[in-house]
């Protein structure tokens, strides 16, 4: 009797443990669609269940990465489009500079196409573009523009005087100019 007892607790025991496995693994998915926000810090890695675990934190390309260091960075949904999701990033940087998402990249939970992500399992891949160079760039061709409009409209008011003036009779032009050689002149002169 006692041994039965003890086998009545052990089964009890055991089914207490499965089922405190099993919600353990449920807690541990969610749809990406769900996720309000993501937060990746530098030198972390991602959680994984069938790949290999990557940095949390990418920065692409040589431009700036070993410029600025970006210790953190907050994505927020903004809104689903057509099962795409759109991702606002933030991160705490020097104001001339700005932080522009590449990718975001989740683990799929049972497969890469499933709906559900593992927790943990998201990376960013960002790049980092100077702000004082694009506002330098942008200013530029501001002026660049100006400079063509005012050019173009010197030249219309250019030739619109000049029309203007070979249409008005008191400001022609002379129609004949004389090619005569100067000695031909002083000829005239005596003869007349």
């Amino acid at each position: 009797m006692v041994n039965h007892h003890l086998m009545l607790l052990f089964i009890a025991l055991y089914c207490m443990m499965m089922i405190e496995v099993v919600a353990g693994q449920e807690n541990d998915r969610i749809k990406l669609k769900d996720v309000d926000s993501l937060t990746f810090h530098s030198g972390s890695l991602t959680k994984s269940r069938r790949n290999e675990a990557v940095a949390q934190l990418t920065c692409v390309g040589d431009d700036y990465c070993n410029q600025v260091n970006v210790s953190t960075v907050t994505c927020y949904n903004n809104r689903t489009v057509n099962n795409f999701i759109l991702w606002h990033c933030e991160a705490d940087l020097p104001s001339n500079y700005a932080l522009v998402q590449k990718n975001i990249s989740c683990e799929g939970y049972d497969s890469p196409e499933d709906e559900y992500i593992l927790v943990g399992s998201c990376s960013l891949q960002y790049y980092l573009e100077d702000r004082g160079i694009m506002f330098k760039l942008k200013m530029a061709i501001f002026i660049i523009i100006i400079l063509l409009v005012l050019s173009c409209g010197c030249c219309c008011c250019c030739c619109c005087c000049c029309c203007q003036k070979k249409s008005d009779p008191d400001c022609e032009a002379p129609t004949s100019v004389s090619t005569a050689r100067p000695s031909e002149l002083t000829d005239r002169s005596t003869r007349g």
